[in-house]
Formats: C-alpha cells, sequence, structure tokens
C-alpha cells in the first residue's frame, strides 16, 4: 500500500507472493512492470536490473 492509499497484487497466490518477496532482489523496482508484455521484453528488464545489483561492490568487512 502506498502513502496515498493505493494497493496491488503482487503474486497470485501467498507462495508466488513470498516467493518475490524473498527470491528477488529490488521487487519493488518491478511492480510498474507490464504483465501482458512478452517473456522476452519482461526477460530484459529483469536482466537489466539485476546486473545494477550484481554490479554493486560488497561492503568492507570490519
Amino acid at each position: 500500500m502506498s502513502s496515498e492509499g493505493e494497493a496491488g497484487l503482487i503474486g497470485a497466490s501467498m507462495d508466488e507472493a513470498l516467493e518475490i518477496l524473498f527470491g528477488l532482489p529490488g521487487w519493488h523496482d518491478y511492480t510498474e512492470l507490464d504483465l501482458a508484455a512478452d517473456d522476452e521484453a519482461l526477460e530484459v528488464v529483469f536482466a537489466h536490473r539485476t546486473s545494477a545489483v550484481r554490479t554493486v561492490p560488497p561492503a568492507p568487512q570490519k
């Protein structure tokens, strides 16, 4: 739910929603995707966004 009172579904079931929440880094970045898009278009968006996560250097160890 947003601060404006908007809400939406992130999965078709509780299992799917939990899988997204715990298994997809930055899941909130994907809430604006066009779910009618074909698999190829969705894969391009997913690859672009996850590559940004993978290129962030790890925090230094103390």
